[in-house]
């Protein structure tokens, strides 16, 4: 155990310990190595290759790994570059550790930095000489076989879904075109890095599986295309790998899946059997079902009941026998299932306090692989209960779910992925305002209605946080600082500009605009300010008047809509099956409801609508009016209806005038997350650039 200024290090657990206030702060792989360094020359300059190749030794990274590496540790250490207390910066020449240091244990102290003009020079450079011996030794002892990464693509662009095939040489991918934005599949000989291009007859969106026939004369590539012009489950019989030329000899649709909404899917090549996960319908959550190649049959697996989200994401044991499942409920906390496909029994693992959207087997199909809770980028390896969980590797960028095993029995692929939401004006289409992007994920926009603000959720702040901002000005504030990672989605503004609601983990909250700034930002919230909270998700939400906000929350497939009146807490369930509640800061003579069972647009006149408790009985206007099947994200500003459809593959905004039914407007959409309206303005956030490399581990 070491003091390093404030702070108790031990190296061996991980971990820095606050040496007043006992705060524990536990340290990823990567920051444990490189404080380690700092403690182990203490006072001396550490160059940026130094740390190049000390922790990424035989990786390819990018200079900025390592400003984000040191930016991470003296967050940690709550240090400033300008002002350090800890590491000093050192220019063109690289880092330094600034701080006091000694051992835990008086008897052997290494004497502080700072004070050792006061002992013998001798006996300084003994006892700093002894005390690194022990550190190194120590942080040596019991320390997990070393694994790193190597890059096997590094094209411009994105490459996504690596299947390695079974001859442990050929990588096959996806790769977007960068005119087109049509994914490409590509294959890599990894041996002499020679690529190919192997065209399909169509659209293909993610490989599922590769699997040669007995002579390897052949590959059947499994793969989903989900455009919706022809969206389905195909298998193509490809040349082998080791042809000059690969290329698709045959190509056979499977299964359409117009109706199915995959999520995720998964080949079993010892039961000849597809599995995936899919909403048995709009609203509902996420079933796991099987398709029979042998006898084109679907049928739904044994399962638990489902709840919240569903069983959306899969993965089939390297011995066909048994299916990991992933179910995570209304409160983003995902519960790990194990099927067993031979007895039909299921087996609960580990339940994670956060949403996991990748895990797989180990190859020994006990253990299981898996993404550390964001804002880290780790993979993990542990028992299937979670227990005896290890860093398998740690990266710098964001971690993309294309985990697979590599077919050497230990080493796994994975991508990287920057894939950033940014905000930009769709009308005006001059875009004569700034926007406040930066390489973070900016989505959520809730636009101000009498002054020229927004607020808009980032993760900019490593976590998600609420920022602000003003059209003329291309700065953003922070105006919340949770201290640990939440959901922050469906941010609101009130029509009179006071109130901001927004879901926070699935709960509802209320904030006085007036309480955000930047000088102290908020960081927690309390039940006070809770107005809303529910078992079921919630998929919408939006302000009817300054005091009352729709709510739609879905349970067993079936939306529901309630209504919430801020100044009493006052929940009451509409009825009529009706789906969304919309308001129009615009226009407040009216509220609008849409009917769940036709997509018809209703309004109510304010004067009925002050009571909520009357709104059953209230005499409906029809609007003449109806959605269509699959809209999304329902607005309306200034009596005109905004909504999101997908056609032919590609996301539109429409606009119709209410008054008349006319369509004013159609605005093709690019990767489109969330947008608001107010006043004819329309901001949107929707994805940039994206980049992203495959990577193999290496033991």
């Amino acid at each position: 155990m070491i003091r390093i200024g404030e702070y108790f290090l031990d190296s061996e657990q991980a971990r820095l310990t606050h040496k007043d206030i006992g705060v524990v702060i536990n340290l990823e792989p990567k920051l444990n190595d490189l404080l380690l360094m700092f403690v182990t020359h203490p006072n001396q300059i550490i160059s940026r290759q130094d740390i190049l190749d000390d922790l990424w030794q035989g990786t390819i990274v990018t200079d900025n790994a390592i400003n984000k590496l040191v930016g991470n540790l003296r967050k940690l250490l709550d240090d400033d570059a300008k002002s350090p207390r800890y590491i000093e910066t050192v220019p063109k020449r690289g880092y330094r550790l600034v701080c006091s240091m000694e051992s835990a244990d008086k008897s052997s102290a290494v004497l502080p930095i700072k004070n050792r003009s006061q002992r013998s020079p001798m006996l300084i450079v003994f006892t700093i000489l002894v005390a690194v011996f022990l550190l190194v030794v120590l942080s040596q002892q019991d320390r997990p076989e070393e694994i790193y990464s190597i890059a096997l693509t590094q094209a411009e662009g994105i490459e996504i879904t690596p299947r390695m095939h079974p001859d442990s040489q050929h990588l096959y991918y996806l790769r977007k075109h960068e005119k087109t934005q049509e994914n490409e599949l590509w294959i890599k000989n990894l041996s002499t890095s020679v690529t190919a291009l192997i065209r399909l007859s169509n659209s293909i969106s993610e490989i599922i599986a590769l699997e040669p026939d007995a002579e390897h004369q052949t590959t059947r590539l499994f793969y989903l295309n989900k455009t919706t012009d022809d969206c389905g489950v195909f298998v193509a019989e490809l040349t082998s790998p080791q042809n000059k030329t690969p290329r698709s000899l045959s190509n056979q649709k499977l299964f359409a899946c117009e109706e199915k909404r995959i999520k995720d899917i998964g080949y079993n090549a010892k039961r000849e059997t597809i599995y995936y996960s899919a909403q048995p319908k709009n609203f509902q959550p996420n079933h796991i079902y099987a398709f029979d190649l042998s006898n084109h049959a679907h049928q739904l697996v044994t399962q638990l009941e489902p709840s919240g989200w569903g069983h959306h994401n899969l993965d089939v044991s390297p011995d066909g026998d048994k299916l990991l499942i992933m179910s995570t409920d209304s409160e983003y906390q995902t519960q790990l299932l194990s099927l067993d496909l031979t007895s039909n029994t299921i087996e609960k693992g580990i339940k994670f306090k956060h949403p996991v959207t990748e895990a797989i087997w180990h190859h020994d199909a006990k253990q299981i692989i898996y993404f550390s809770a964001p804002p880290s980028s780790r993979i993990l390896k542990s028992s299937f209960d979670g227990s005896d969980a290890a860093t398998m590797i740690s990266v710098t960028d964001k971690l993309s779910p294309d985990l697979t095993r590599f077919p050497d029995g230990e080493s796994v692929l994975f991508s990287t992925e920057q894939k950033n939401y940014s905000s930009r004006w769709l009308v005006p289409s001059e875009e004569r305002f700034q926007i406040a992007n930066s390489v973070a994920s900016d989505v959520y926009p809730a636009l101000y209605h009498k002054e020229d603000k927004y607020l808009f959720v980032s993760n900019r702040n490593e976590y998600s946080q609420i920022y602000s901002a003003e059209y003329q000005e291309n700065i953003a504030n922070i105006a919340t600082k949770f201290g640990q990672s939440h959901v922050i989605n469906y941010v609101s503004m009130s029509a009179d500009d006071k109130t901001v609601a927004f879901s926070l983990d699935n709960h509802l909250y209320a904030l006085a605009v007036s309480d955000l700034n930047s000088v102290s930002p908020i960081q927690s919230m309390n039940e006070e300010q809770m107005f809303f909270e529910t078992d079921v998700p919630i998929i919408y939400l939006d302000w009817l008047s300054k005091d009352t906000i729709s709510i739609t929350s879905v349970e067993n497939g079936t939306p529901t809509l309630n209504i919430v009146r801020l100044s009493d807490r006052q929940v009451v369930t509409v009825e009529n099956n009706f789906s969304y509640g919309l308001g129009d800061a615009a226009e407040q003579d009216f509220s609008y409801f849409v009917q769940a069972s036709n997509n018809r647009l209703y309004a109510v006149d304010s004067v009925h609508f002050a009571d909520t408790k009357s709104l059953s009985e209230t005499a409906l206007i029809d609007t003449g009016l109806s959605l269509p099947k699959g809209f999304y994200h329902p607005k309306i500003d200034g009596g005109v209806l905004s909504f999101v459809i997908t056609e032919a593959g590609q996301e539109y905004l429409h606009r119709i005038n209410i008054g008349d039914g006319t369509i004013l407007e159609k605005h093709l959409l690019s990767a489109f997350s969330s947008y608001d309206i107010s006043n004819g303005k329309i901001m949107i956030s929707e994805v940039g650039s994206r980049q992203g490399n495959i990577y193999r581990t290496v033991h």
